[in-house]
């Protein structure tokens, strides 16, 4: 039997670690804090990292147990990533990153990286990788970049806990052409309008939607809200967290944590749908609950309310992000400037405002050089 080194796992906040006995046979062993007790999730041992030392010990006992001489064996990437990377992420990233970085693993690099041992992986294999998603897939290069920060990012956690020595993704090149990648969609005020229009049915679509396109906000704002936080009274919506696929977590930024104006064509599809469940609109209740009464996965929701509605209706739909860049460029192109939409929007920088909305830049800009006309003529 090969030396192991064992595939840590959290349940519950309590850590373990799989290893296969003398048998052959899988073992899960909890793991005990050295005052006794299981180890928790908690304190010094919020990490894999943190818990390593402890692990390294039980596998020397379950090796030495196995009959097995100690030497260092490396494991899968795939194994690292199921094993330790995935509960690291999940134990200190955004539940939305976390998502995110689920879904790029399964498309993206699962088949191209899992059975590699982390040792033998080089340079010329990412790059290789990157350039055959190019190729044959056809990917953008924003997919592309988010696939090999990800890639990166397995390979840099293996080598801060000591599995390698040194990053091959560090200097990985795409050697294929990239295509340019298409323009982000966004709603106009007009094409909103028959979005709500062809919602009609669903009066908890129309607030959901008027939420994105009206309020800007994040399609997990829009599923992390709670009654408490929409105040009829003083005209406010408080966003203060976020929800992603039922996991409950703190706003993208702290920038993100704000009180936004309650106007009237997201009030009216808010208080009618309060009106028809008005025996489950508790302050702590969701404003958009599950059927469990968790908050709602809007991205099912969407796929399987909104989307059959606005094809019924022949209305396009693009998505809630849409709605939000929509409502960016509608109150840039109202109000002629920038700061508007990077307040509701709540940008951390007004650089990402700036980069998102380059139309609204020559609008404005177009209008500037109108006046300059108008003044240069007067003089």
């Amino acid at each position: 039997m090969r030396t192991q080194t064992g595939n840590v796992i959290l349940r519950s906040k309590v850590w373990y670690v799989r290893f296969y006995n003398r048998d052959g046979k899988r073992v899960t062993q909890q793991l005990e804090h050295p005052d006794g007790g299981p180890l928790k999730k908690e304190g010094l041992y919020k990490s894999v990292a943190r818990v390593q030392d402890i692990v390294n010990d039980v596998m020397r006992e379950v090796n030495n147990d196995n009959g097995v001489v100690a030497t260092t064996v490396d494991v899968t990437v795939g194994e690292f990533w199921e094993a330790t990377y995935l509960p690291w992420a999940e134990a200190n990233l955004r539940a939305s990153t976390v998502a995110g970085y689920k879904k790029t693993w399964g498309l993206y690099l699962k088949d191209q990286l899992s059975r590699w041992k982390l040792r033998e992986y080089k340079t010329l294999h990412g790059s290789q990788l990157l350039s055959g998603l190019t190729e044959k897939r056809k990917l953008g290069a924003a997919t592309l970049s988010h696939t090999r920060s990800l890639a990166s990012g397995i390979f840099s956690h293996a080598l801060n806990l000591g599995r390698i020595e040194a990053n091959p993704w560090h200097d990985v090149v795409n050697l294929a052409k990239v295509k340019k990648s298409k323009p982000t969609k966004q709603y106009t005020l007009e094409q909103a309008e028959d979005t709500i229009t062809a919602l009609v049915s669903r009066v908890d679509a129309q607030a959901v939607f008027a939420l994105g396109f009206f309020l800007g906000l994040r399609p997990s704002e829009i599923a992390g809200l709670q009654w408490g936080d929409v105040d009829f009274d003083e005209g406010f919506i408080h966003i203060r967290r976020a929800a992603v696929k039922g996991v409950v977590g703190e706003t993208k930024t702290p920038e993100s944590v704000a009180s936004l104006p309650l106007i009237a064509p997201v009030r009216i599809p808010l208080e009618l749908w309060r009106k028809k469940w008005p025996s489950t609109a508790r302050p702590k209740s969701w404003v958009f609950p599950n059927q469990r009464l968790g908050p709602l996965n809007v991205e099912s929701f969407c796929r399987n309310t909104i989307i059959p509605l606005c094809a019924k209706a022949g209305v396009e739909w693009k998505s809630l992000y849409s709605a939000r860049r929509g409502c960016g460029q509608h109150l840039t192109a109202l109000t002629g400037n920038l700061l508007a939409a990077r307040a509701i929007l709540r940008h951390k920088s007004m650089l990402t405002t700036a980069e998102h909305y380059d139309k609204a830049n020559e609008i404005a800009g177009a209008a500037g050089l109108k006046l300059v006309e108008a003044k240069a003529l007067r003089s």
